[in-house]
């Protein structure tokens, strides 16, 4: 059981930081966008390229999460995790955060203090082609809308050429 001094302090926690509404558009980011990373954000912990060391992260120095998706703010570089005990492993090892009106770099995060948020699961050939994203779940609606109108339209042109050939 837990504290009630504690659930208290996790609910102030909760509400300062805003982490639900932060894993929530984490989430439709992704969904909508095919992939979306949260930049964990610890106080004191400023140097975004060294992994994040749970024992180092003391009480109350969580800071939230930053929400970038994968077309505006976030790009994950081409070096991959090459251990195979590593939650993150055949993933990229790094993610270049841009600032996307200037197009200048500004920061370089290891993939420790990122939370992915992806669309669709793709197969492998096909997620490296997206850069370890997902797809769009709109790309995918989309596709069968076209597929479903592409079928309408044979049919009707079926159904004409078959009252031409009775005629």
């Amino acid at each position: 059981a837990i504290e009630p001094e504690y659930i208290d302090q996790m609910k102030h926690l909760e509400r300062q930081t805003q982490i639900r509404k932060k894993i929530l558009l984490g989430m439709y980011w992704g969904r909508l966008y095919g992939g979306a990373a949260g930049v964990i954000l610890i106080k004191g912990q400023n140097d975004l390229s060294q992994p994040l060391e749970m024992d180092t992260v003391m009480p109350g120095s969580f800071l939230g999460l930053q929400i970038l998706d994968r077309w505006n703010g976030v790009y994950p570089e081409g070096e991959l995790v090459t251990d195979p005990e590593d939650k993150d492993y055949g993933l990229p090892a790094y993610y270049t955060i841009r600032d996307e009106e200037t197009g200048h770099m500004m920061a370089r995060v290891h993939h420790s203090r990122v939370i992915r948020f992806i669309g669709r699961e793709l197969p492998w050939i096909e997620q490296v082609t997206e850069t370890y994203w997902g797809e769009s779940e709109i790309e995918a609606i989309y596709n069968e809308v076209v597929r479903r109108d592409n079928v309408a339209g044979n049919i009707a042109a079926l159904t004409f050429r078959a009252n031409i050939n009775y005629m």
